[in-house]
């Protein structure tokens, strides 16, 4: 009796074990087109990533442009300062020329700086399109487009 239990028994667990080790080999893995919906929401992340890293790069080009500007004002009081209270030659000044490099090399464009004895007036398109526009009146004008200020005659910050 102990023999044919034994034998049932065996017989069921080994069907068992076939049974399970069939249906481990039957799964399968991800499908071709699971793969590739993966891939392209990937695809598609990245893109936005890369997409809002240049627009940072940029504002970081734009505020170091701005920064610039703003040594610009400070190095030609000191100019003013140190040549008999005349602006006249600060364009050519060797500070003024070291500015207008940093500005381009940060993306700046349309650099301009026009002085007189008693006046300066210096103007540039930053990397994200504005226009930024400083003067020795003190005045920063900041345009929403490329080229909408200009140096007047009488070496100030004017519209277009």
């Amino acid at each position: 009796m102990f023999d044919i239990i034994k034998q049932n028994y065996f017989k069921g667990r080994l069907k068992n074990n076939f049974n399970n080790n069939m249906n481990i080999n039957n799964k399968k893995g991800f499908t071709l087109i699971e793969l590739m919906v993966v891939i392209a929401i990937i695809g598609i992340l990245v893109g936005i990533i890369i997409v809002s890293l240049n627009k940072s790069t940029d504002q970081a080009k734009d505020a170091k442009v701005r920064s610039a500007m703003g040594q610009l004002r400070s190095v030609a009081q000191i100019y003013y300062n140190n040549h008999e209270y005349k602006f006249s030659g600060l364009a050519s000044d060797s500070e003024a020329l070291a500015i207008k490099s940093e500005i381009e090399k940060n993306g700046g464009t349309g650099y301009e700086l026009k002085d007189t004895t008693n006046a300066w007036c210096a103007v540039v398109d930053t990397p994200t399109g504005r226009c930024l526009c400083v003067d020795s009146t003190g005045a920063v004008e900041d345009g929403a487009n490329k080229g909408t200020y200009e140096c007047d005659g009488d070496f100030k910050c004017a519209p277009k």
